[in-house]
């Protein structure tokens, strides 16, 4: 019943996690104040959280004029993903996918700003 389970459900969606930290500083090392794309307010430098739903790039905008509007937050597919459609097949991996734990987003953000 167990294994079965397993071959339902994602092993991302069961066993990771359901939000992601990520560090944000400047290049030029000054203190700033930016939005994520899900509308979280932050300061930097700092640590923010954002939910991993995976609906779209977690996106970075500032509005100092100094730095660029808008970064893209890297994300590649977690290892555990591949994992899961060699065992779970398209039911398990689907599940990963739908629910956005598929994906593996960078820890360290460096907002490009001039001196």
């Amino acid at each position: 019943v167990a294994f079965i389970a397993l071959g339902v459900s994602g092993c991302s969606t069961l066993f990771g996690d359901s939000q992601a930290l990520i560090n944000v500083r400047a290049s030029n090392g000054q203190a700033f104040e930016g939005q994520l794309s899900d509308g979280t307010f932050f300061k930097a430098p700092g640590t923010v959280a954002f939910s991993k739903d995976g609906s779209q790039p977690v996106k970075i905008i500032t509005n100092d004029k100094s730095c660029a509007s808008v970064t893209t937050v890297d994300r590649q597919i977690d290892g555990i993903f591949w994992a899961n459609v060699i065992s779970g097949g398209l039911l398990g991996s689907g599940s990963d996918y739908v629910s956005g734990k598929m994906w593996d987003y960078d820890t360290n953000v460096i907002i490009a700003c001039r001196d």
